[in-house]
């Protein structure tokens, strides 16, 4: 949590909360060997908390938990609803992801369970 000064809301001086969240993929930097993935718990912790409904604009949250858990929220709340405002052609690195998920199956449909796990390396969004 970072204080921020609130000039731009109001003139009295005051500081106000802000939450900054990022993805570091592992090893990306020196220093970085595990990764850092705040946004995922900001996600996480704003779709749980959510009582109405959920607003995406430009964003693809495709994490396998994050997308369980706006199904729940869409079988187990009444009215809820989930509204996603994306452009109409995909951006590059999600059609690059369904293209490697796509791949892996098809390749891990002709191994069996045990290959699978030692001959294929899983796609970060699968």
């Amino acid at each position: 949590e970072h204080k921020v000064a609130r000039d731009s809301i109001d003139k009295s001086g005051d500081l106000a909360s802000a939450q900054i969240g990022v993805t570091i993929f592992p090893d990306l930097y020196p220093g970085y060997k595990a990764g850092e993935s705040s946004i995922h718990a900001l996600y996480y912790n704003a779709f749980y908390n959510a009582t109405k409904c959920i607003y995406l604009e430009s964003q693809h949250p495709g994490e396998l938990q994050l997308l369980r858990l706006m199904r729940w929220k869409l079988e187990t709340v009444p009215d809820f609803q989930i509204i996603f405002v994306v452009p109409i052609r995909m951006l590059r690195a999600i059609r690059k992801a369904k293209s490697e998920s796509l791949q892996y199956r098809k390749q891990a449909e002709n191994c069996d369970a045990e290959s699978v796990n030692a001959a294929l390396k899983k796609p970060r969004y699968h």
